[in-house]
């Protein structure tokens, strides 16, 4: 067996940049021809490219099929999501479950990555009087709490602590927590 040639640090970075670069082409190719939902969840696809640079097997780029292996995932269901033609997202559970485990991130984080949920998602930008007038609206739908509401006029003039006061018995009879406990 011939001796390994020893590499130098300089040229294995250089290797490296030029192995990202290519991808980088690769994603950018595939972008232009890819499925529809190549450009939602592109993020993740990125992740996806990196682990299989990162994590090389015999010394090369990892492939797609050696991915599907460790994480148990069918090679045409990868190809899908690789390709665009089919949202992660929409996956089954355990399929997002197995590819959380092996890029080693939550499975929350897989779906803001696909696109599935926002930064938006993530914020509640209700204020209080809001959440009380529409538990306001819920409770005038309860039949058995409708003949003991104020009528709309009068919940208008209601202190805001009357109103969370009425919110929060209503919410102790039905045992439904209906508001969210920030106050401005």
């Amino acid at each position: 067996m011939p001796p390994k040639k020893a590499v130098k640090p300089a040229a294995k970075a250089a290797a490296s940049k030029k192995a990202v670069k290519e991808v980088g082409e690769e994603i950018s190719s595939a972008n232009q021809s890819g499925g529809a939902f190549f450009a939602l969840q592109n993020p993740l696809l990125h992740l996806i490219e990196e682990y299989l640079l990162t994590h090389p097997v015999d010394g090369k780029r990892m492939t797609l099929k050696t991915f599907s292996e460790i994480s148990e995932i069918s090679v045409a269901n990868l190809t899908s999501i690789v390709n665009g033609y089919r949202w992660v997202a929409k996956s089954g559970r355990d399929t997002i479950e197995k590819l959380a485990k092996t890029l080693e991130i939550p499975v929350l984080q897989v779906y803001v990555l696909s696109g599935f949920i926002t930064s938006e998602d993530l914020v509640c930008r209700t204020n209080i009087d809001e959440t009380v007038d529409a538990i306001l609206r819920k409770m005038s739908r309860d039949k058995t709490m409708a003949q003991r509401l104020p009528g709309e006029q009068e919940w208008m003039r209601w202190p805001l602590s009357a109103k969370i006061s009425m919110a929060m018995m209503y919410e102790a009879l039905t045992e439904k927590v209906l508001l969210r406990y920030t106050i401005k």
